[in-house]
């Protein structure tokens, strides 16, 4: 969001509003962030109308409102490590994605070492030099071979085989003679676990036709002929196509065919109630996807919903909150109290939140061991909502723990490892205003990411938007401005014109415009962001209301349009109560923003309502100890400044004075700001008792 602006009306030096503390750039990008399970968090998908709050009388009945969540799967980065330096590691991630993908089917739960990968790959090179495609594909297709080795090296053998596809079809049907018209045999599944894997790659890469069609190929795959996909008495051809449906559903969302994610992962909810009942721990996995997605849809209320479904269920295994039950019983009540605490994140619920992730902290170690990733992704949980909450010496700890952690157990130049750098550049950004740390955090996390990720893969456009907002803020919008292009160019590469994300990198290069006056392209940037938003959200989605808000602060701004700016930020005010209530912090930073433009207008009755409603809102969201609580101060200090009460905005900066100084340390960019504005006031007092006026209280 944008803060308010200094308000037109000025006397004897006008002391400066303050920026919201959500920043200039947009909720869709920037910062990643991690959870158990990972996630890159980078899918929002547009949601059939339907009544807030309004509980599921089943999952049937609002599954196909949803679709699966596109979490970056351990394999991803088994396949992406470097061959020498995270060979190790790379082969214990990819044992753990093999058994998941192959229960109870004596597939080679191993990885090819470097010689064995090499010699495979030169055969492969060979038979399609010589044109040999189909007995190249078989060799891809063959479970101890193909999905035995390193993502990207299925990917570079796929692409030496321009012709495979014409053969692929007649591969897949000897395959599926092989094993059986009424039984997934383990070829078959190995085939779509390897097209899956290429998919997914190449979507990443922007190769999205040619990666739908590989999902449809792994779909019939998964499908036997007989049973028409349908659960069948067979329990191990059910927990084989529930695995395939599910990473099939995950890639088509990750590469933005969210109708194709929703179709599959529907049919996997579907089977798994037939089979195993609506309260079962593989359906109670399914809901959390489904609550994470409705989360990032802005959908909360009905995600918590879905949270509490799935907490019934993984109570019901493990009965006394992780200290009893088994190990399965404490896993699924882990990730249940994750999403939750997220989704009553995303509520404004911050301590509840908190409570809830500190809780996923003192399971972690008992479920995955002390110093173990989970255990670290805890870690980094509970600092991200410690920012939030201000509390930025105790959330660097927390990244701090969680960093040691993560690069003792995977290894210095880990993509999980990055994702904790960030967050450290985040508190050193917006915690101590120290750009420089923070920009040296930021770019760590950027060059791991450049090493171990395709040179377009989102996580990477993810980093630069944390980049750009650190430069931002260090009053660098042209450097910004760089970096949100190089972002945009990234998200629009790999997951095409219509993702949310490329909404959120085009926000932020608008406002990097903005920043340096050229009002022209950032509102055609602007109108561009929301447009896609528009396309692929809900229609009351925060983050579109955010776009339409920072819209409203380009007409203000650069073409002082304020009835434009008032119809636009009222609309956005009404979407966020819609999605979040009337009582979430990103409803006080609208009514901050409205507050300014009634200001502007010289409607200070209206104005001065709008401030003191913000600043309620944060007070008992935040506590009265918060730097939010601090900005809310600041704006309804000047706004009294500025119509002549002089008195009552000296108190009001000084209450703003007194947080910022304790919190964020008195040598922080907003505590001198917040002094420079008492000290015009107190010389405005000084003037005043000298020339023997009296100031209104």
């Amino acid at each position: 969001f944008e803060g308010g602006e200094t308000p037109a009306v000025a006397q004897r030096g006008a002391p400066l509003v303050q920026k919201s503390d959500e920043g200039l750039y947009d909720a869709c990008g920037g910062r990643m962030r991690d959870f158990a399970p990972p996630s890159s968090s980078f899918v929002v998908m547009k949601m059939p109308t339907r009544q807030i709050g309004a509980p599921p009388p089943s999952l049937r009945g609002v599954a196909a409102a949803h679709s699966c969540s596109s979490r970056r799967r351990a394999a991803v980065l088994g396949m992406q490590m470097d061959e020498e330096r995270g060979r190790e590691a790379a082969k214990e991630v990819q044992k753990a994605v093999l058994r998941s993908w192959s229960p109870g089917l004596q597939l080679p739960h191993s990885v090819l070492s470097v010689a064995e990968s090499t010699t495979l790959t030169k055969k492969v090179e060979t038979m399609a030099q010589g044109g040999e495609y189909k007995e190249a594909a078989a060799i891809l297709f063959d479970p101890s071979k193909g999905l035995s080795l390193p993502g990207n090296e299925q990917v570079r053998l796929w692409r030496l085989l321009p012709e495979v596809h014409k053969h692929m079809e007649e591969a897949y049907e000897a395959a599926a003679d092989a094993g059986g018209d009424d039984k997934l045999s383990p070829t078959r599944f190995a085939m779509a676990a390897v097209m899956t894997s290429v998919a997914e790659h190449l979507g990443m890469s922007g190769e999205h036709e040619e990666a739908s069609s590989l999902l449809e190929m792994a779909t019939m795959a998964l499908t036997s002929k007989g049973g028409g996909g349908k659960a069948g008495d067979d329990d191990e051809r059910l927990s084989l196509q529930s695995d395939g449906f599910r990473r099939i559903a995950q890639c088509r969302a990750a590469i933005g065919d969210y109708e194709g994610a929703r179709e599959v992962q529907m049919r996997n909810i579907l089977m798994r109630e037939d089979a195993h009942g609506e309260d079962s721990p593989q359906v109670c996995r399914d809901v959390l996807v489904m609550a994470g997605i409705a989360r990032q849809c802005g959908q909360v209320d009905e995600a918590f919903l879905l949270c509490l479904r799935a907490l019934k269920a993984a109570k019901a295994l493990c009965p006394e909150a992780g200290v009893d039950g088994g190990d399965e019983g404490r896993r699924l009540l882990c990730e249940v109290k994750a999403e939750t605490a997220w989704v009553q994140l995303d509520q404004g619920l911050l301590q509840a939140a908190l409570e809830g992730t500190q809780q996923v902290l003192r399971m972690a170690p008992l479920v995955h061991g002390e110093d173990s990733p989970a255990a670290a992704t805890a870690m980094d949980a509970v600092g991200l909502v410690m920012q939030k909450l201000g509390r930025y010496d105790e959330a660097r700890e927390q990244h701090m723990r969680a960093l040691l952690i993560k690069q003792q157990s995977l290894g210095q130049g880990h993509v999980d490892v990055a994702q904790t750098l960030s967050h450290l550049g985040a508190c050193a950004n917006d915690g101590d205003a120290d750009f420089a740390k923070g920009r040296e955090w930021h770019e760590k996390a950027l060059a791991i990411l450049q090493a171990e990720l395709p040179s377009l893969h989102p996580l990477i456009g993810s980093c630069l938007m944390s980049l750009g907002d650190c430069e931002r803020a260090a009053g660098e919008p042209m450097v910004a401005q760089e970096l949100s292009q190089q972002a945009c160019h990234i998200f629009r590469s790999s997951l095409g014109d219509k993702h949310p994300l490329l909404a959120g990198a085009l926000n932020n290069l608008a406002q990097a415009h903005r920043a340096q006056g050229r009002y022209d392209q950032a509102l055609l940037l602007m109108q561009q962001s929301v447009g896609i938003k528009e396309e692929v959200m809900s229609p009351n989605h925060p983050s579109l209301a955010t776009g339409i808000s920072n819209l409203a602060a380009i007409w203000e701004q650069g073409y002082k349009d304020l009835d434009k700016s008032l119809e636009l930020r009222k609309k956005a005010l009404e979407m966020t109560k819609k999605a979040l209530g009337d009582e979430h912090p990103q409803v006080a930073t609208h009514l901050n923003n409205l507050a300014v433009t009634h200001t502007k207008r010289g409607d200070y009755e209206a104005a001065i309502d709008l401030y003191q409603q913000a600043l309620t809102i944060d007070e008992n969201v935040y506590g009265d100890h918060h730097p939010q609580v601090a900005t809310d101060l600041n704006n309804l200090a000047t706004f009294h400044f500025h119509i002549g009460q002089w008195q009552l905005s000296r108190q009001l900066y000084e209450r703003a004075l007194s947080i910022r100084s304790s919190v964020l340390g008195a040598d922080h960019v907003k505590t001198c700001a917040t002094q420079r504005n008492l000290n015009l006031v107190l010389q405005s007092l000084e003037v005043d008792e000298q020339e023997g006026g009296e100031s209104d209280e």
